[in-house]
């Protein structure tokens, strides 16, 4: 439904070349298949059903502040782990290729190298297993999360005003576009998932004028929009 109104409501004309568009889809869908096959092998999911920290409320409490707190738990555990995607070399080679589109709309949402797709859910799940957090509030939060992620990255006409009376609540296109700029000063910042306030406490909320320039200061060329170049990045990065 995002890709429709995408189509026919974009805010700026993007020249988006078909297969670069599937290229993107594909490497979510790619890890996607390895996660489930791997769950299916070694029950990833099993392994975490069982809480080690039970934290208890007042019975009053106990059904709903919990259940706000726990999931505002999970969305800060984001936010932590898109954070070290950022700093710590081994999560940046594979986040990378996220940031390395030189176009933003809803297929970068879905672009991500396979074994971070694999990597992001095994990390998460295990800090919110760590953490007490249920994995059926788990499961509704990455279904929410994969609602909201194409309207993230989404080139959509959506009044400017809106838009930012939206951004002290959730995360708007606006705001996460400018994690996506190539100016490395605007990459490291707007790490939220679903609400902005993680950004605010932490300093790392940043707004910036209208961008045109996406992508990473390297793999800029054409070549690195197929398949087979996002699939190799990660390994031919270098501390570029």
């Amino acid at each position: 439904m995002v890709m429709f109104w995408e189509y026919k409501r974009p805010k700026t004309s993007l020249n988006r070349i078909q297969h670069v568009y599937f290229a993107n889809i594909l490497t979510y869908i790619l890890g996607s298949f390895l996660f489930y096959g791997l769950n299916y092998i070694v029950s990833i999911e099993a392994i975490f059903s069982s809480q080690i920290i039970t934290l208890t409320l007042p019975n009053g409490f106990k059904n709903g502040l919990m259940l706000i707190m726990q999931f505002l738990l999970i969305d800060l555990i984001y936010y932590t782990k898109h954070r070290l995607d950022h700093y710590f070399k081994p999560l940046w080679r594979l986040h990378l290729v996220h940031h390395s589109d030189l176009q933003v709309d809803v297929s970068t949402s879905f672009r991500h190298h396979p074994v971070e797709v694999i990597s992001h859910y095994i990390i998460v799940m295990f800090v919110a297993w760590l953490c007490g957090v249920p994995n059926s509030l788990l499961v509704l939060y990455a279904f929410i999360s994969s609602l909201v992620q194409p309207l993230h990255h989404a080139n959509l006409a959506i009044p400017e005003r809106l838009l930012d009376y939206l951004s002290f609540i959730v995360i708007t296109p606006a705001t996460h576009k400018v994690h996506h700029s190539s100016d490395k000063t605007f990459t490291n910042s707007n790490y939220g998932n679903l609400f902005p306030f993680w950004d605010r406490i932490f300093h790392t909320y940043q707004t910036a004028p209208e961008l045109a320039d996406f992508g990473l200061t390297y793999f800029r060329d054409e070549k690195e929009e197929n398949l087979s170049s996002l699939l190799t990045q990660p390994f031919r990065y270098s501390k570029k």
